[in-house]
């Protein structure tokens, strides 16, 4: 019996072995993947449908900020006129669902002071020199894993939001239940007959209140794995280990904890609702059965839900800490892997100063700065690099704000409100042309210049493109000084060389230019001071291959034009 006993034992203790090897080896060569793919841009394609999903949590919490107004937001206008999905797209190696959604908000909601900035910097900072330390948090965040077609945080917030189920009915049956069980115990007559007809009444009634829980058990599940990780969290984020003071990692291990706190009771009641992370399980089986017959899930689902409800803001709060813990070990990798990523500097007097900025999308971008004390004017052909040029610096301000970085050499800048009107168009759904949709762009760009809070910055691309020549050039020439008198820092390009001279006291004039050959024209793709001198669109024509006399009569009626004023039609 004892040789058996000691059999048994040897047994139990090589399986043990066994599994806590496998574990080693996995983690091993997981953190190997995680180390090769450190400083790498994401090659993942994002779907417009999983971008949504992914933008999940930026809408819970644009909500729960819309009544004081406490932060600003990149409006959807911007954010799709920087092209900031893609951006976003190349900078997610996040492993978890809370991460994702924390970095696709964090880029949204830049800040406006620097207080609430330089603990993100610090962290970002830390893990671009620490890469070792940020390969180990990602490896304990992936046990959070990712959500497939739904917001992991829209997700948990409709646990709060569930439809309330009466847990009177299931307590009275689970108390008959265990009557009809003692009665057993106790060998009372007809006891046995009275337990199957109080099972088979609770098993019925059972799926039909089940049925109303629906797909809530899921948000049980995310939520039970959040506070888990987050746990470990706080273990990891011991006082001491990483920063002497505790300043930068001690704000998210204060709220980490502070969080689970007020949750401290929801895993043990998600225990009876769940399989616990034993789902498949043999023991998962049994205690299906044990549900149905008991309803014990339903009983604890309905006072998780009460509990949620009541503690919404410390899981939205728990939600956002582990979010922005991943998301700032997602940026610092995805900086190393860029040209150029340089700490930013605020400053309180007006003008913003750019060192050698480049598009972080571009693998071998032109790099471009300017030093400006105020707006500025940008002329110059199709394709030379006026466009690009406004994203970047809009990219710029936007990740200065957000991470305490911008991709250039040097940035130094007051805090701004981003805004831009650079990509619109027609609107059949709201029967908007394309000159109404502007005008609509840049009246809401007006309307901030006029509330309390940073100063603006716009981006403008074309202003007014949608109108005749004429009206073009009075409107955008009005619109652009009043903006800048608002005191609005105005980017604005433009094909309209009569703006260089009309605004010549409000914006300082920079422009792109191109190189012409006999058969082909290049572009410099460098910013250089002062207004554009030559239009090359007639000669464009000709370089590409147009017949000769159409470019010639061209020539000629754009030269009379600018003699006369008059434009003079020649047939021949």
């Amino acid at each position: 019996m004892r040789g058996s006993t000691v059999v048994i034992i040897i047994i139990i203790a090589l399986i043990v072995l066994v599994v806590l090897r496998n574990r080693t080896v996995v983690k091993n060569e997981e953190r190997g993947k995680r180390e090769q793919k450190w400083g790498r841009r994401s090659d993942r394609p994002i779907s417009s449908d999983k971008m949504k999903d992914i933008a999940g949590l930026d809408r819970v919490l644009a909500r729960e900020t819309a009544a004081d107004g406490s932060r600003f937001r990149v409006d959807d206008i911007t954010w799709n006129d920087l092209g900031m999905d893609a951006v976003y797209a190349a900078a997610d190696t996040c492993v978890s669902s809370a991460g994702e959604e924390y970095l696709y908000h964090l880029l949204r909601t830049p800040y406006t002071d620097e207080e609430h900035l330089s603990a993100r910097r610090g962290r970002v900072a830390y893990f671009r020199n620490h890469p070792d330390d940020a390969v180990g948090d990602l490896l304990q965040l992936s046990d959070l894993g990712k959500v497939r077609d739904c917001s992991f945080a829209e997700t948990i917030h409709a646990l709060s939001g569930a439809e309330h189920i009466s847990i009177i009915g299931s307590v009275i049956q689970l108390a008959l239940l265990i009557v009809t069980i003692l009665m057993i115990v106790f060998r009372i007559r007809f006891a046995l007959p009275a337990f199957f007809i109080i099972l088979i009444y609770n098993i019925v009634t059972y799926f039909r209140k089940r049925e109303v829980v629906g797909d809530q058990i899921v948000s049980v599940n995310w939520l039970i794995c959040l506070i888990r990780v987050a746990k470990r969290a706080v273990r990891i984020l011991r006082p001491g280990e990483r920063d002497s003071d505790d300043a930068l990692f001690g704000g998210i291990r204060g709220e980490i904890e502070a969080s689970l706190s007020a949750l401290s009771g929801i895993p043990g009641l998600g225990t009876l609702i769940t399989a616990g992370g034993m789902k498949g399980s043999f023991i998962d089986g049994l205690l299906d059965y044990v549900r149905m017959a008991s309803h014990l899930d339903l009983i604890a689902f309905e006072a998780l839900r009460s509990r949620a409800a009541r503690h919404e803001k410390e899981i939205t709060r728990l939600l956002c800490t582990v979010g922005e813990w991943e998301s700032c070990i997602v940026l610092a990798s995805w900086m190393e892997s860029r040209p150029v990523f340089c700490r930013a500097e605020f400053c309180g007097e007006n003008g913003i100063r750019l060192a050698d900025a480049s598009h972080p999308l571009l693998d071998d971008p032109v790099p471009n700065g300017l030093e400006a004390d105020r707006g500025i004017l940008l002329t110059g052909s199709n394709a030379s690099g006026k466009s690009t040029f406004l994203k970047t610096a809009a990219i710029c301000v936007l990740f200065a704000q957000t991470t305490g970085f911008a991709p250039a050499e040097a940035y130094r800048a007051p805090f701004f409100r981003l805004y831009s009107s650079m990509s619109l168009s027609d609107s059949i759904e709201k029967g908007e042309s394309y000159y109404v949709a502007e005008i609509r762009s840049l009246k809401r760009v007006a309307d901030a210049a006029g509330r309390e809070g940073a100063p603006v910055i716009c981006f403008l691309d074309e202003v007014l493109r949608g109108t005749n020549t004429v009206e073009r050039i009075a409107a955008s020439s009005s619109l652009l000084q009043a903006l800048a008198q608002e005191g609005v820092t105005v980017f604005a390009a433009t094909h309209d060389l009569e703006l260089t001279k009309l605004l010549e006291g409000t914006l300082d004039n920079y422009h792109f230019e191109e190189e012409l050959a006999s058969s082909d024209v290049s572009f410099t793709y460098r910013i250089l001071p002062g207004p554009a001198q030559t239009r090359n669109a007639i000669s464009l024509l000709s370089r590409t291959g147009f017949d000769s006399k159409l470019t010639a009569r061209a020539a000629a009626m754009a030269e009379e034009y600018e003699r006369t004023g008059e434009w003079t039609w020649n047939a021949e």
